[in-house]
C-alpha cells in the first residue's frame, strides 16, 4: 500500500485533469475486478459482480482529485496570475513548487508586503524561471492548471508526508480493500471521484446512474493535533466515523452500524463532525430520491497545503473497517434484503 500511496501522491491530478491518477488506480484494480472503465467526467468506475441470484448494489467511494492552482493571465515579465482550484491553504503554499501536466515546473511566490490577513489568490504568482511573456507562452497557457510538488517522505515509524495525502490514502485503502474482499452476494462498484474539490461535481452524475442501495463514502478530514490546534482529531487515533458536515447529516443507522462493526472488531475510531466543509458523502446522500450512505475518514494534518501528514496506520484501520462492515450479517438489513 505505502508504494502506491508513494506514485498516487506524486502524481498531479488537480479537478478537472485527474487522467494520470486515474490511469494508476486502473492499473492498480487490473485482475481485481470485473469490471473497470472512466465515465464522462472522469471519474473511475470498477465493479465486482456478486454470487447472488438477486444482488443488490454496494458503493464505495473516494475522491482522487487535488486542489491546486490554475494561470489566468501572463505577464510581459513572464511571472503567471493565477486563480486557486478547490481549497488551497493560500498561506502554506508560498515558496512551494508546483508542476504543470506538461511538465513545466515553478515556485510560487507572492508580491512584497503582502500580509497574511490580505493574502488572496490575486497577490500570488508563479514563478517558471523566464523572462518575458513570450517565452511562458511557449511553456504555459491561460487555462492550464498545475499542482503542488511534495516528495513523498517516509519518517518510518508509520507516519509519511507528501501532496494530497488525505485523498490519495482513502483511495489506497479501497484498493486494499479490493485485494482483500474476494466475492460477495451483492455487486461491490467502486468509484473514484472526479472533480471533488470543486463542488462535489463527479461523484452525483456516478451516483445517479449506478443508483446503488448503499454507499460508503471514504475520504479525508481535518486533523488539529498540531501546536494550538483547536480541533480534536488526531492523527493516529483511528478513522473517523462521520457524524454529520456542511452536507448531510449521516443517518444514525449508518453510523451506530458502523461503530459497532468497530467495536466487535477492535478497530479504534473517532467521531467527525465538520459543518464547515462539504463532501461526496453529502451528495450520495441527496442522489435520486436519497441513497443511504454511511462516511468514512482519514485525518490528515496541514490539508490544502502543499504537503499533509497522515499515519499509515489510520489508512489500514480505515482498511479493516470497511472489510468487516462489508462482510458484516448486519449489511443484508442495511440494504433491505
Amino acid at each position: 500500500m505505502k508504494q502506491l500511496l508513494a506514485a498516487l501522491s506524486e502524481t498531479s491530478a488537480t479537478s478537472g485533469r485527474e487522467e494520470a491518477v486515474a490511469a494508476a488506480l486502473m492499473s492498480a484494480l487490473q485482475g481485481l475486478v470485473d469490471s473497470v472503465s472512466t465515465d464522462v467526467l472522469g471519474n473511475v468506475i470498477a465493479t465486482i459482480s456478486g454470487t447472488g441470484t438477486s444482488p443488490r448494489k454496494i458503493m464505495l467511494t473516494a475522491p482522487m482529485d487535488q486542489s491546486g492552482l490554475m494561470v489566468i493571465d501572463i505577464e510581459e515579465s513572464g511571472y503567471l496570475r493565477i486563480g486557486t482550484i478547490g481549497s488551497v491553504a493560500l498561506e502554506r503554499s508560498i515558496g512551494a513548487r508546483v508542476a504543470f501536466a506538461n511538465g513545466t515546473l515553478g515556485m510560487v511566490g507572492v508580491e512584497p508586503d503582502t500580509e497574511t490577513k490580505d493574502l488572496h489568490a490575486n497577490r500570488l504568482f508563479i514563478d517558471i524561471g523566464v523572462t518575458s511573456k513570450e517565452e511562458a507562452a511557449r511553456k504555459v497557457r491561460v487555462g492550464d492548471t498545475c499542482a503542488f510538488v511534495t516528495p513523498f517522505i517516509d519518517f518510518e515509524n508509520g507516519r509519511v508526508a507528501g501532496a494530497a495525502l488525505s485523498s490519495r490514502a482513502a483511495c489506497c485503502a479501497i484498493v486494499d480493500v479490493v485485494r482483500r474482499i474476494g466475492k460477495l452476494q451483492d455487486d461491490l462498484i467502486i468509484v473514484f471521484t472526479a472533480q471533488k474539490e470543486v463542488g462535489r461535481r463527479g461523484v452525483g452524475p456516478a451516483v445517479y446512474g449506478i443508483d446503488p442501495d448503499v454507499a460508503l463514502a471514504l475520504s479525508g478530514t481535518e486533523a488539529g493535533d498540531v501546536p494550538e490546534g483547536k480541533r480534536t482529531l488526531c492523527v493516529g487515533a483511528g478513522p473517523c466515523i462521520k457524524i454529520m458536515d456542511g452536507s448531510a447529516i449521516i443517518p444514525s443507522h449508518l453510523r451506530e452500524w458502523l461503530s459497532a462493526v468497530a467495536d466487535e472488531h477492535h478497530v479504534a475510531f473517532q467521531w467527525e463532525i465538520r459543518p464547515q466543509v462539504r463532501s461526496d458523502a453529502g451528495a450520495i446522500l441527496t442522489t435520486r430520491a436519497g441513497i443511504a450512505v454511511g462516511a468514512l475518514s482519514i485525518p490528515a494534518r496541514y490539508m490544502g497545503s502543499s504537503s499533509e501528514v497522515i499515519d499509515l496506520g489510520d489508512v489500514e484501520a480505515a482498511t479493516k473497517l470497511l472489510l468487516h462492515a462489508l462482510q458484516s450479517d448486519r449489511l443484508s438489513t442495511i440494504i433491505g434484503r
